[in-house]
């Protein structure tokens, strides 16, 4: 499926993270409904982390669907979706820059420590960053947070209107203090901020016209963020703004919406802030402090009270702030045109080589496997014919990191500790071939591993059944002939049948951030877990500008370190030899293809020799009732 053209066939798909608090599916709110007001043809989709709570039935109809899904599985139900920008507000989305679709963050205030948290994964960088601010008022660093643009759009909020209804509140029978806490964070931020209010509370003066306290709580707040000192507990639903509206003062947490909505009206507030991991509620506080009402400082708990009741006595009320227009309809613009446009956050893969799959078919290879787990990027039908469309990723591959980190390496173990310090990325102990080698569902069409597939062909060129006529291929050529017989007969039916990459080598692994990514699927195969891995490790140490070591005992040093940091404990070290030699054979072709018969592709050649001798040994030497895939012995137990 291509991108949109038309607003006929846009969809976006929201994400918002609404566990603990209301903002974000407010603010989010706000611009689906200038989006379809705009263009009503569009189709806006919600993922989200908890029900919905704080929207109108009209609002929750602004969407087609409300998916409600844990942060983790968000990635992978956009992925089954089709095209279409993803806006996520102000939250960290684990697996968002795998998607083949432009990605937006909506960005409200966040504390400056905390904004390397939105980088997205793999060096790929947010298309768009929306920030909802006036210009000037805060201005996040691009470079900090990963974004190719930043716009703002001014305060996205919901503009103060006449009531829906019937009153939201009870009848006023005394002074009415409105208690607004939201979701109020945690358990334990709820009950520090109970424990805060009731103190100011409990300060107040009683005397004839005793002031009434009403405590909005809504359906995330907490039973220890019930007030001691309320009269009334109330659910106000969406009709918060009208709530704010009909008290005589409010007590509130100072989230982003909850401050707009209070500018839009006359009622005098005091803002308590709490802490949010992203959001500097003190600092909103004493910004909005004097504009709204006061901002409450827990050193001084006698003057918010004697504030209270001054306002209370007083009936007094304050002038409107004017916010100038919503910034939604803005927002839902940039969004829109993110919708039309594919540039700088994809490329497109050529699928036209004899032996790829077809494009739809790769595209939905990719995608299948992101939805189970696997580290790889998503993939879409091109716009160019016979192309796959693509994320941009911006991380170093495999090589890269290790040419950085010292490369070549004279000996296997240096070569080792510095793949596995290139590959534990963020995250150490990161398996993303585990990841491939547990899917459950099989791509179709993906055939049995064959590892000589890329052998035969150098050998006979032309299909002939002559031997080569030089010492070197045939010598190459016998080997092949006792690799074959070895997977036919000692290790033929022991192997696992997992898919596999089929064509992995250290350009095809993206490392240094997080999970290590894999790219390239053109070659997926079934077959023994450990054909994976010795490919990988044949490419290293056969790579001059990786390693320039002796090969056999350089190739169990990685392969030792790889089947530790990206596989199972139960990999067989007798079939990691045997596919090493397998795979050595291919180099020492292909490598003699483009040089010639060197000492190096020579060498090359004994290193396959020494490995399928070891294999053999290893393999006759196996008890009979002992499974080769369950033995516990290291590669490095191979050692001649």
């Amino acid at each position: 499926m291509n991108y949109a053209q038309n607003t006929e066939s846009i969809l976006i798909k929201f994400c918002v993270t609404g566990q603990s608090g209301l903002g974000h599916i407010r603010r989010i709110g706000n611009v689906a409904a200038a989006l379809v007001s705009a263009h009503p043809h569009a189709r806006c989709v919600l993922l989200t982390n908890a029900p919905v709570a704080g929207l109108a039935q009209h609002e929750r109809g602004l969407f087609d669907s409300i998916v409600v899904v844990t942060k983790s599985q968000m990635a992978e139900r956009l992925a089954a979706m089709p095209p279409g920008p993803v806006v996520v507000d102000t939250a960290v989305i684990p697996r968002l820059a795998l998607l083949a679709d432009p990605v937006c963050l909506v960005l409200r205030e966040t504390v400056a420590h905390r904004l390397p948290a939105f980088r997205l994964e793999a060096g790929r960088t947010w298309d768009l960053v929306v920030v909802p601010s006036p210009r000037g008022h805060w201005r996040p660093d691009p470079a900090t947070i990963g974004a190719r643009r930043v716009a703002h759009v001014n305060w996205i909020y919901r503009a103060a209107g006449s009531p829906a209804g019937d009153p939201v509140l009870p009848p006023r029978t005394r002074p009415r203090v409105l208690v607004a806490t939201g979701g109020g964070g945690t358990a334990e931020t709820a009950a520090g901020l109970r424990a805060a209010i009731d103190d100011v509370l409990s300060r107040l003066p009683a005397g004839q016209q005793r002031h009434e306290v009403i405590q909005v709580a809504g359906p995330r707040l907490a039973p220890e963020g019930f007030l001691q000192h309320a009269d009334a507990r109330i659910d106000v639903g969406a009709r918060l703004d009208e709530a704010f509206a009909e008290a005589d003062m409010v007590v509130s947490t100072v989230g982003y919406n909850s401050i707009l909505e209070l500018a839009g009206h006359d009622t005098p507030a005091l803002l308590v802030p709490i802490d949010r991991t992203f959001d500097d509620q003190g600092a909103r506080a004493e910004a909005w402090g004097p504009v709204l009402g006061l901002a409450h400082r827990a050193d001084d708990v006698a003057r918010s009270s004697a504030w209270i009741a001054a306002v209370l006595a007083g009936r007094q009320r304050r002038g409107r702030v004017d916010l100038g227009p919503s910034g939604a309809g803005a927002a839902a613009e940039l969004i829109v045109a993110l919708a039309r446009t594919r540039a700088g956050w994809s490329f497109d893969k050529p699928m036209t080589d004899r032996g790829r799959p077809t494009p739809t078919a790769a595209a939905r290879r990719a995608t299948a496997l992101f939805t189970q787990g696997v580290a790889t990027p998503c993939a879409r039908d091109g716009l160019v014919p016979g192309s796959i469309t693509m994320p941009r990723l911006g991380a170093s591959t495999l090589r890269d990191r290790l040419r950085t980190m010292g490369a070549p390496f004279a000996t296997g173990p240096s070569l080792a500790r510095a793949v596995r310090d290139a590959l534990r990325g963020d995250q150490a102990g990161s398996r993303p071939l585990a990841m491939f080698h547990a899917v459950d569902e099989m791509p179709i069409g993906v055939a049995r591993f064959d590892p000589l597939a890329k052998v035969r062909p150098r050998l006979h060129p032309r299909g002939g059944l002559a031997r080569p006529a030089s010492s070197h291929l045939r010598r190459a050529a016998a080997l092949a002939d006792r690799i074959e017989e070895t997977l036919r007969g000692e290790l033929g039916d022991h192997g696992t049948n997992v898919l596999l990459h089929g064509d992995l080598h250290a350009g095809q692994i993206l490392a240094g951030a997080g999970t290590p990514i894999i790219v390239d699927l053109d070659d997926l195969a079934l077959g023994a877990a450990e054909a994976d891995i010795a490919n990988l490790g044949a490419h290293l140490v056969t790579s001059t500008d990786l390693y320039v070591g002796s090969i056999a005992p350089g190739f169990l040093d990685v392969v030792g370190v790889l089947a530790d940091l990206m596989d199972s404990d139960q990999l067989s070290p007798t079939r990691l030899a045997l596919y090493g030699a397998a795979a050595l054979l291919r180099r020492a072709l292909k490598i003699g293809e483009r040089d010639g018969e060197t000492d190096r592709s020579i060498a090359i050649i004994a290193a396959s020799e020494i490995l399928l001798r070891l294999a053999i040994s290893a393999a006759r030497s196996t008890p009979p009732d002992e499974s080769v895939r369950s033995r516990a012995t290291s590669p490095a137990s191979l050692n001649p």
